[in-house]
Formats: structure tokens, C-alpha cells, sequence
């Protein structure tokens, strides 16, 4: 009877998986025509002819790099190779309701000098050669509009995301993501990530550092199409994993392992040793290899964004096997908001921080994601034991990015055009979040752990005495009036220690 009971339950679960993946994947018909879309970005960006570039036209992202005053112009040539990428190249991997195309555009050698991988020289010229593709497409008549955004999230690496002005009904809102590569530019040995500074104001006590993100973030795009042809020969006679990338794409936007780092080159073609592996752990928080040996393609991922991930997968495996059919409904259909995940939500205001907003933006990595770091890391050592998990999160690039104010962004509010002044991002970008998850415990009983705990947060954050600390946002999990009690006395911690003489700018109970 059990036996019968749990094949029943399979059966659905395999019913449900195949109605699903029906349901968000485009047609025949509307793939056809976004591959078609896709191909006409590509072949304007082909024709587009030979012209002279000039920095004066991405000032403002020269300046934040600290490249004011280079010499950066170069003349302007159509790129080698312009070719689909993604899940469109790979075959049946596409997933609605957000659907994009990737276009991967060889930056021409040309365009370069040998040594244009120091100081951030690189990213300049990159990011002016988009500037160039997006002058010329913004005149042709099937373009609907353009946007910059980034990749990755990586500000100094900024891409295209191109509209086409004939729309695809099944798919609104479908855009063609427009990314620079570098295959061949530079001399791989000059990259090398734990002994190599290619940023020469990156220094501590005279002595250069290792430049390892920035020099990733290079090696990134010169082995973006080998990684992308070996993903996509992987991918398209492979229908088991398509269906797998798809409901992992379900999956992950509803929701927000390893140990000793991930390597998916081919074994038989494998160039990686255990030392290299080594070094890339000593590097990085998570390791992901990638085909070419070369890069570590989890660069960005912090071990609390890796922790969260680990909890996250444990958890959906935890639900099929509990819940089995009524897992599915969980996992696919439920969307779950980031603050519900936690047992407290609070807000670090640091708008008008000298430290921050006179510092360089970039040198080995972003400056906002170097203070997120310390932040996480001040917060794990006041909490120390008493939460499970804590994540630090720096709120991302808007949407709306003028690429000609690089990391600044003009007011966007009512009558923009009549504002004279510009806010840099970093002003407006300008809140990093932390989250508190005590571990199932009841908030009451475990207070006296938490009035501890934030105690010697507040003393650890004390020693942050130049940083305007504030609180714009509390949330509570539970509303009941039990954990008003937690809140209060959270609240008086944090005025007593982290936040004296400090505004309290706004509270929220949310109901979940």
C-alpha cells in the first residue's frame, strides 16, 4: 500500500514537472522569431563602419576608473566575431517569463595596446567601444530603445541591452544582451590571479598587492566564448539537462555542495593540479573553474551568498522528500521575499560617508563590495555563535544607468531636466541590508541571547566613527505581538550603543 502510495506521488510530481515546463516554455514559433531578432542586432553591429572613438564621449566613466587625462582614443573597427550565446545557442534551455538573447561581440585587437590590461585601461576602452555600438544602433529604425546595465553585476564592466522594435507577442519585454569579449587580447601569464597586481595604485605599505578579481574580471571575457561553445555542446543533445536549466531558472528567482571548489573542464583534458586548486581556494571564498583553467567563475560570490545557497538547496531537497507531491507547489510556486527567510531585516544608512565617497571606486575590486565584506565581517564577529546566518547585501545598480555618469546618476525625480547637480551612485546606492536568521528558536525565549549578542555588535560597530549609522527599516517576521517585544528591545541596543545621537528613520511591522 505504501509503495503504491509513493509511485502515485512520483507520477504527479512527473505530471506537474512536464505541465510546468510546457507552460514557461516560448514556442517553436517565438523562438524563431528571437533568434531572428537576435541576428538582425547582430548584423547592424557588423555594419557598423570604421570611425574614430573618443573618451570625451564616457567621461564620466573614464574619471571614476582614475583615468582622467589617459590617452584612450582608438579607431573604432566592427568586431571579429558577432555570435548567439546563452540559452538560445544552447537549444531548449530558454525559460518565460524574463527572456533575453546574449550577443557576444569580439572586441578587435586593434583596438588595444599590448599592455592595456594594466589600470583598468581595459575596461575604459571597452566600455567606449559599446558606446560606439549604441550611437549607431539608436539610429536604425528596428530599435525600439536601449539600455546600459552590467555583467554581473560588476559596475566597471558594463553591457547593452538592446530592444527590437518589432515586439514578439509571446514574449514582451524581450531585449538582446550585447557582451564584449577579448579572446586573444592579452597574454594570459600576465594575468596570473594570486601573484599578479595589474593595478598599480592597489598597494598597503608601498609594497603592490595581488590584484586577483581585476585580474579575473579580464580573464573572464578573454575566455567567455571557449566557456560559452563548451556549455553549449554540452547543453544541446542533452535534453535532461535542458529541462533541468529550465525549472532551475523557475526555481532560483522564487527562492531569493561544495566544499573544495568545482572544476568542469573535460577529465581527460584536465590542465588544473591540486596546487592550482589550492591557490584559487586561498584566493576566493568559492571556487568554480572553468574550462580554460583560467578563470574562477564564482569570483563574485561571497561564503555568505554561498551559505545562503547551500541552506537554500538543502532546504528544497529537504521539501520533495518531506512533502513529496505537495513539494512541488513549495518549491515552483511559491514566492518566497528575502526578509521572510529571516528572523530580523535591518538597514545600515551610509549616505554621506567621507570614507566611502572620497575613496577610488575601483582597485582590485568595487569599493561598495569591499565594505560589504567588513560590515558582514564586524557582524559575524559581535553575533559570533548566536545566529545561523547572517547576509550582508548592498543594494545593486538601478535600472536605469546613464553610462555617460558612469557610476553617477543624475536625479531621476520630478523634473530631472531643471537639476543642475548630479548625485554620485555611490550616494544613491547608498543602503546595505543584513539579515538575522536565530535558527527556529522562539524570538522570547532566546532573547537573552540576543540582548548579548547585539551588545557586542554595538561595540564592534562603535569603532565605525565616522560612518553616519542609521536605521531605516526593521522587520519582523511574525507579527504577532510577541516579537514586538524582540523588536523594542533590538531597538534600544541599537540606540544605546551602534546608533547614539543617530536619526531613527522609519520602522515597518510586516505581516507574513
Amino acid at each position: 500500500m505504501a509503495a503504491a502510495i509513493a509511485a502515485a506521488a512520483d507520477d504527479s510530481i512527473v505530471y506537474k514537472l512536464s505541465a510546468l515546463l510546457e507552460e514557461v516554455r516560448p514556442s517553436a514559433a517565438a523562438l524563431r522569431a528571437a533568434s531572428e531578432a537576435a541576428d538582425a542586432v547582430a548584423g547592424l553591429v557588423k555594419r557598423i563602419p570604421t570611425q574614430q572613438a573618443t573618451h570625451e564621449a564616457v567621461a564620466g566613466f573614464v574619471r571614476d576608473l582614475g583615468l582622467a587625462g589617459e590617452k584612450l582614443a582608438f579607431t573604432f573597427r566592427p568586431p571579429e566575431v558577432v555570435r548567439v550565446a546563452g540559452s538560445h545557442a544552447a537549444g531548449g534551455a530558454v525559460a518565460r517569463p524574463d527572456v533575453s538573447a546574449d550577443l557576444l561581440v569580439r572586441l578587435p585587437k586593434e583596438c588595444f595596446h599590448e599592455k592595456d590590461f594594466l589600470n583598468h585601461r581595459y575596461h575604459a576602452k571597452r566600455c567606449l567601444y559599446l558606446h560606439v555600438i549604441e550611437k549607431s544602433l539608436r539610429s536604425s529604425p528596428l530599435i525600439q530603445k536601449i539600455s546600459w546595465s552590467t555583467f554581473l553585476d560588476e559596475a566597471r564592466k558594463p553591457i547593452l541591452h538592446v530592444y527590437p522594435a518589432k515586439e514578439i507577442a509571446e514574449l514582451p519585454g524581450f531585449y538582446v544582451r550585447i557582451i564584449p569579449t577579448a579572446s586573444f587580447l592579452f597574454n594570459v601569464s600576465k594575468m596570473n590571479l594570486s601573484t599578479r597586481n595589474n593595478v598599480r595604485a592597489y598597494t598597503k605599505d608601498g609594497i603592490n598587492l595581488p590584484t586577483p578579481k581585476y585580474n579575473c574580471s579580464i580573464l573572464e571575457d578573454m575566455f567567455l566564448e571557449e566557456n560559452v561553445e563548451f556549455i553549449s555542446s554540452s547543453v544541446a543533445d542533452w535534453k535532461a539537462l535542458q529541462e533541468a536549466l529550465v525549472l532551475l531558472k523557475v526555481w532560483a528567482p522564487t527562492s531569493k555542495m561544495w566544499t573544495k571548489g568545482l572544476v568542469i573542464q573535460p577529465t581527460k583534458k584536465r590542465t588544473i593540479t591540486k596546487e592550482d586548486m589550492v591557490c584559487f581556494l586561498k584566493t576566493f571564498d568559492v571556487v568554480i573553474c572553468d574550462v580554460s583553467g583560467h578563470v574562477n567563475l564564482a569570483s563574485r560570490m561571497t561564503k555568505s551568498a554561498f551559505i545562503e545557497l547551500q541552506d537554500e538547496a538543502a532546504c528544497a531537497l529537504n521539501c520533495l522528500d518531506k512533502c513529496k507531491d505537495g513539494g512541488f507547489e513549495e518549491l515552483f510556486m511559491t514566492k518566497v521575499d528575502l526578509g521572510a527567510k529571516f528572523d530580523s531585516c535591518l538597514r545600515i544608512n551610509l549616505k554621506g560617508n567621507l570614507k566611502i565617497t572620497t575613496s577610488s571606486f575601483c582597485l582590485d575590486d568595487l569599493a561598495w563590495r569591499k565594505l560589504e565584506k567588513d560590515v558582514q565581517s564586524l557582524l559575524q564577529q559581535g553575533l559570533t555563535d548566536r545566529t545561523k546566518m547572517i547576509r550582508v547585501l548592498w543594494r545593486s545598480t538601478p535600472s536605469e544607468w546613464n553610462i555617460m555618469d558612469s557610476f553617477r546618476l543624475v536625479d531621476i525625480g520630478p523634473n530631472p531636466e531643471n537639476r543642475d547637480e548630479k548625485e554620485d551612485l555611490i550616494h544613491v546606492v547608498d543602503q546595505l541590508d543584513f539579515c538575522l536568521l536565530v535558527g527556529g528558536q522562539d524570538p522570547v525565549s532566546s532573547s537573552g541571547a540576543l540582548f548579548e549578542a547585539f551588545d557586542s555588535l554595538a561595540k564592534k560597530l562603535r569603532l565605525l566613527g565616522d560612518v553616519p549609522l542609521k536605521i531605516s527599516t526593521v522587520q519582523p517576521l511574525d507579527p504577532d505581538t510577541r516579537l514586538c517585544f524582540l523588536l523594542s528591545l533590538i531597538l534600544w541596543h541599537m540606540k544605546k550603543g551602534l546608533l547614539r545621537g543617530c536619526q531613527i528613520l522609519q520602522l515597518l511591522a510586516c505581516d507574513h
